[in-house]
């Protein structure tokens, strides 16, 4: 199991692009987000159609979508900067439209300190300057989205 795990997130490196450690390293972490993200995803497809949570699926969907797509944008040469940032708006993106479609954050199912994880990936992947960029944009997203509900 571990070796197709492997070869899997080796299947979506970069393409006649040899990496030095650190970037090698960089470039399996950001597939491993990827594709543990479209994974969470699609295993909460049941569950939001059971518990009739529509709007939830339809971030599933995207979500799974734009992890696959990105996945193969980093196959084919797109930098990790670009990707990572891609992949870290469709994720806030996809959050505050949950938030939105939900009532906001005292009153959603998604907890909203997984916003708490955008600069930590950015600080993984891309550095701290992107982390520091992201964290700003955590917390005016939580301000935005909880401070009216207090």
């Amino acid at each position: 199991m571990a070796k197709r795990l492997s070869n899997l997130i080796s299947y979506f490196l970069p393409r006649g692009h040899p990496l030095e450690d650190e970037e090698l390293r960089r470039h399996r972490l950001m597939v491993s987000f990827l594709l543990v993200t479209a994974s969470y995803a699609i295993v909460y497809i049941p569950v939001s159609i059971l518990i009739e949570y529509r709007s939830a699926l339809i971030a599933i969907l995207v979500a799974a979508l734009a992890c696959v797509g990105l996945s193969y944008a980093l196959r084919q040469g797109v930098p990790i900067v670009v990707v990572c940032n891609l992949y870290l708006l469709v994720l806030t993106i996809l959050i505050s439209f949950l938030w939105l479609s939900t009532g906001g954050i005292t009153s959603t199912p998604n907890d909203p300190a997984f916003s708490a994880l955008y600069p930590v990936i950015a600080l993984l992947l891309i550095g701290r300057r992107w982390a520091l960029f992201w964290l700003s944009v955590s917390l005016i997203l939580v301000a935005f989205h909880g401070l009216p509900g207090l």
